[in-house]
């Protein structure tokens, strides 16, 4: 069987959030060996674009990243919007009132802007490691 495209995920699998450590060497050497094959290797991940963007040029990858859960697909070297599925504003402002209803802070993602209503530590955590500023 000749796989055609490898897609991979950040958190947990190619980076450890929890104790920040970097893309190992043998990570690189495994992307790298799959280009060589002529497969395609991309990211699929929950981030939003521009935390992704670093990962994708430190493996040397060019094919669009799928973001957000899939919701949207950039490509990392022109940044053109390939796809996007944003949640209906509606429906957006209807969740964020049943989260914030039950003291929960909703983090809110509008392409590369985060927004929350309020800072907390959490936040300032989540700022800290995904190198983003709510």
């Amino acid at each position: 069987m000749t796989y055609r495209l490898l897609a991979l995920d950040i958190d947990g699998t190619i980076h450890d959030r929890l104790t920040d450590t970097p893309l190992t060497e043998r990570t690189k050497r495994a992307v790298a060996a799959v280009l060589k094959t002529g497969a395609g290797v991309t990211l699929a991940t929950g981030r939003m674009y521009n935390s992704s963007l670093p990962f994708s040029r430190a493996l040397g990858l060019s094919l669009p990243i799928i973001c957000y859960q899939g919701a949207l697909t950039s490509n990392p070297v022109t940044h053109e919007i390939v796809r996007e599925t944003p949640v209906p504003l509606p429906l957006a402002h209807r969740l964020i009132r049943l989260l914030e209803g039950r003291g929960l802070n909703p983090y809110v993602f509008i392409r590369d802007h985060f927004y929350v209503r309020e800072m907390t530590d959490t936040v300032r955590q989540y700022e800290r490691v995904l190198e983003i500023e709510a």
